[in-house]
């Protein structure tokens, strides 16, 4: 398995290293726009991996403060769309059914009952 390094090459160019066996096998030289098309590939791929990502998140994540998010309607009347922007990830949508909509909203307003992934459906 290979060993990937990525660091500041400029302000605004990252310079991502692939080494085997600790020989530098590849460099390359990205900027925003490949960065974020490389995210978003990250992620695809990702999210078909085992182990899946846990279900709960760990006590040591954060977030960014009062997030910009756009709310609205998906094509299904029943369904609502919620979009919230990353400043490192960009803009992440989910769906959610109304009842979920109503859960998250409560728990927004009032707080947790308790601490528990809401899913109401498998993710696979």
């Amino acid at each position: 398995m290979g060993l990937m390094t990525i660091k500041p090459a400029t302000e605004n160019i990252l310079e991502i290293t692939i080494a085997a066996d600790n020989q530098n096998v590849q460099s390359v030289l990205a900027g925003a726009e490949e960065i974020d098309a490389f995210i978003a590939q990250l992620i695809r791929f990702r999210s078909t991996m085992k182990p899946e990502l846990p279900r709960m998140p760990h006590s040591a994540q954060w977030g960014p403060m009062d997030p910009l998010w756009q709310g609205g309607s998906h094509d299904q009347s029943d369904t609502r769309q919620l979009s919230i922007r990353h400043p490192g990830i960009g803009w992440l949508s989910f769906l959610f059914s109304q009842e979920a909509a109503r859960r998250l909203a409560d728990y927004l307003m009032k707080g947790p009952a308790e601490t528990t992934a809401h899913h109401p459906r498998s993710l696979h």
